[in-house]
């Protein structure tokens, strides 16, 4: 369930432009469920979701303006959509904040993809990521907020 802005589709129901003051119900096309969501953002330029899902599926929503979504686009999607990690990655958490989102698989290592004005994706650069890359090893968890990211390591 979400609720609140969805200018951009934030909150997953085909209803972008339609804010809800109480919560809606988002289909998503997988029938596992739920083990983790995240969301990132608020405002015009951000606010997505993404979901990870027992059989370890992920789904994304919302805005894209800075490719968030990790579907290498820029588009905004008001219903769930799948997203895939890279090549033989899955992931086991999720973070999202600002406009940027984030993963680690089971070994440790982080994905990021998204805005990085500021160094939010943490590969060094600040051109924006359109998928997901890699830029850490040996994380157990992570939290982002608007523009900083906490990871805390193994051992």
């Amino acid at each position: 369930l979400d609720w609140g802005y969805n200018a951009a589709g934030q909150l997953g129901d085909g209803r972008a432009g339609r804010s809800s003051g109480t919560p809606v119900p988002v289909q998503l096309p997988d029938s596992s469920p739920v083990v983790q969501a995240a969301q990132g953002g608020s405002d015009a330029s951000n606010g997505q979701t993404i979901v990870l899902l027992a059989d370890g599926a992920v789904y994304a929503w919302g805005n894209d303006a800075w490719s968030q979504l990790g579907d290498g686009q820029t588009t905004s999607q008001d219903l769930p959509e799948r997203v895939f990690p890279p090549l033989g990655v899955s992931y086991d958490t999720l973070a999202s904040g600002g406009a940027t989102c984030y993963a680690i698989t089971s070994a440790g290592q982080v994905y990021a993809w998204g805005q990085n004005s500021h160094g939010e994706v943490g590969d060094g650069t600040r051109a924006t990521a359109a998928k997901p890359v890699p830029v850490l090893s040996g994380a157990t968890l992570i939290s982002a907020t608007a523009g900083t990211v906490t990871a805390a390591s193994r051992g």
